[in-house]
């Protein structure tokens, strides 16, 4: 039997085998790779870094690589850059990304400046070295800041760029230095510039830029200062200044004060008063006042005078003897008592109003201009008042431009309303008032023409085409401080002492009141008007009934009624405006118009009165104030609030519907 030959393994086939083993399981392990591998992309910044695996499982695949899902270590490289090595962790899920920033390296930055000199230099506020600077900075902006003394601040900001980068900058620092010509006049004058010395004047000094202030001295002048902004390398020359001579500053007080003082004959003032003038001029001074001696002084003569001057005034007299019966009466000078007749006194050589009272009797005054030595003599003789009914007092009075006025007796009333009367305001409260004194009270209102013997050329216009401005209408449209020149115009006509004076632009009273011309207060025109002479009280100037008859006065009546809103419907009185002044029923002290024509000025300055349950004796209302109050009804008048006798105006301004009516002290 033949036996099988065995079939020979050559080496070319084992070799083959194991080669297709190996790709097989290469080819296994590519296709496990490639099912199990997921893409990551990589960011890095800079983006030119170049990304290094120590991992053999990873395919690049432009910007990504496929990975394994683990933990890798990447290392990434740039130019300028500190390598980065980091571990990244790939996760199970595609697409992935992952970020790498390299850390820059510093920049080389070198400083210098022209001209080469040591200068500070500061990076965001930190002292770095002085110039030249040579350092190291990492990308950023910084602000850069170069000082020198006597050159102007340099401040630039730097952007560096870093990653190794070489850059210089190069800087020129300016002189901080300008020029500033000063001169005055006189020449010769210190001159310090923020109270440094730079010298005298003319002088060229130079300076840093800036605000400065330069100040001239020089002995016998005034010191002065100009206040000056210099631009760098700027060259300013300043304007002369014109230094003042030293002043001497003169107190000068005398006893008495208020005396006139006259320098070289030209009035300044007077005492005290502080009087400056150039040291080194020569002056006189002349100290006078009205009953005192002159005295003259030349201070720069006067061995003991330092900076004030104090002067006994010597008075110059005359003397006064009162006597007459009978004996105790009160005797004034000026208002002031000084003492019990009979008397001799000493006067100053000045005009005066002498004056002898004594209860139950005639005051009598007399007005006398004294002179130094002189000797006067009064012998008197007071005649007795009646207390009952003014006897003592003349019936009328009458002014040099033949104004006639009449007593009104004192009396105890209630001024204001009752809160129950139709048209009440609630500036008429009540008060108990007495009048103390009898006065007089001019029995019509002054005129047009008695107005135009003071000013000729007025005018108190016209009213819808019809004339205000006739001789023996109400004068119109004075503002109070008007009325007040008119009345103390009047009063030295007449030889009496004028009762208002002007202090601080308004013309005030003199208290207590003197005997001259004035306006009634409030108080008395109010006892005037609501009381007649029984002392009984009334609503209106006709009496308590409203409406009026016809012609009872004159207010806004039916022919206003095309011109005003409200009138007194059915009343008629004849006129429009103004009629002429007494030309409608007096009250019963025969007083005209007191209830119509014109509202009249009084002499209060307005308030709302304080209820008190005390009497108030001759009131006078505040002492100030803007607005001064009027009183009584106007052509204009036709609500039952206005033509009632206690309305209370008040103004600060004329009007065509306020005139006034003269009063003055009884005597």
């Amino acid at each position: 039997m033949l036996k099988p030959k065995k079939k020979e393994i050559t080496t070319q086939i084992k070799l083959a085998r194991i080669a297709f083993v190996f790709i097989f399981f290469l080819l296994v392990s590519v296709l496990w790779f490639a099912f199990n591998a997921v893409s990551v992309r990589f960011s890095a910044r800079p983006d030119n870094a170049n990304i290094e695996f120590l991992s053999s499982y990873v395919i690049p695949l432009n910007d990504r690589f496929l990975l394994l899902p683990g933990l890798y270590e990447v290392t990434a490289r740039a130019q300028g850059y500190y390598n980065l090595i980091q571990q990244v962790e790939v996760g199970d899920e595609s697409n992935q990304e992952q970020s790498l920033v390299l850390e820059a390296m510093p920049g080389i930055i070198t400083v210098a400046i022209e001209p080469e000199i040591n200068a500070e230099v500061y990076l965001d506020g930190i002292f770095i070295n002085e110039t030249p600077v040579e350092t190291n900075l990492s990308a950023g902006s910084y602000l850069l800041e170069i000082k020198k003394l006597g050159y102007l601040d340099l401040i630039d900001e730097l952007d560096i760029e870093g990653a190794g980068n070489e850059q210089n900058f190069y800087y020129e620092l300016i002189l901080d230095q300008s020029e500033v010509r000063i001169t005055s006049n006189p020449v010769g004058a210190e001159v310090y510039i923020d109270n440094d010395f730079f010298g005298v004047t003319p002088i060229t000094a130079v300076t840093n830029s800036g605000s400065h202030v330069i100040q001239y001295n020089k002995m016998g002048y005034e010191s002065q200062t100009v206040s000056i902004y210099l631009e760098p390398e700027e060259i300013v020359e300043l304007a002369v200044v014109n230094l003042d001579q030293q002043q001497i500053s003169l107190n000068i007080t005398s006893n008495p004060d208020a005396a006139s003082i006259l320098v070289n004959g030209s009035f300044i003032g007077v005492t005290p008063y502080i009087y400056e003038y150039p040291e080194g001029q020569e002056i006189e001074l002349i100290i006078s006042k009205l009953g005192y001696e002159q005295q003259q002084f030349i201070p720069n003569k006067m061995d003991s005078l330092s900076e004030s001057l104090s002067v006994n005034l010597v008075p110059e007299l005359a003397q006064v003897e009162v006597t007459g019966g009978p004996s105790g009466a009160e005797i004034s000078i000026d208002g002031q008592v000084i003492g019990i007749a009979p008397l001799v006194f000493d006067v100053l050589a000045l005009p005066h109003m002498l004056g002898i009272s004594l209860d139950g009797y005639i005051e009598q005054e007399y007005q006398f201009s004294a002179q130094k030595d002189e000797r006067y003599v009064w012998q008197y003789d007071l005649d007795l008042k009646n207390p009952l009914t003014g006897d003592g007092y003349r019936l009328f009075y009458e002014t040099s431009l033949s104004q006639q006025m009449r007593l009104v007796l004192p009396a105890s009333f209630e001024m204001g309303s009752s809160r129950r009367e139709q048209g009440r305001r609630s500036n008429e409260v009540i008060r108990n008032v007495i009048i103390s004194q009898p006065y007089y009270l001019g029995i019509k209102e002054v005129t047009n023409a008695e107005y135009r013997t003071f000013n000729p050329n007025y005018s108190s216009g016209s009213f819808a085409g019809i004339s205000l401005n006739e001789d023996n209408q109400p004068v119109v449209g004075l503002e109070w401080n008007e009325v007040a020149e008119y009345l103390n115009w009047l009063s030295i006509m007449d030889e009496l002492q004028p009762v208002y004076e002007f202090i601080a632009g308004v013309y005030r009273p003199i208290l207590p009141l003197r005997n001259g011309y004035r306006l009634p207060t409030e108080a008395e025109w109010d006892r005037a008007s609501r009381l007649d002479a029984e002392d009984q009280v009334n609503t209106f100037g006709w009496g308590n009934s409203y409406p009026p008859d016809d012609r009872q006065a004159n207010i806004a009546d039916i022919s206003s009624g095309n011109i005003f809103n409200v009138i007194v419907n059915n009343y008629s009185d004849g006129y429009v405006v103004t009629s002429e002044v007494g030309k409608f029923a007096p009250n019963s002290w025969g007083l005209f118009d007191l209830d119509g024509n014109v509202s009249e000025w009084v002499q209060d300055f307005y308030e709302v009165p304080v209820v008190t349950e005390t009497e108030v004796i001759d009131p006078m209302g505040p002492l100030d104030g803007r607005f001064h109050v009027y009183r009584g009804p106007n052509w204009r008048s036709g609500g039952i609030s206005e033509i009632r006798l206690s309305y209370r105006g008040f103004s600060d301004q004329s009007h065509d519907y306020i005139g006034f009516r003269i009063a003055k002290n009884g005597q």
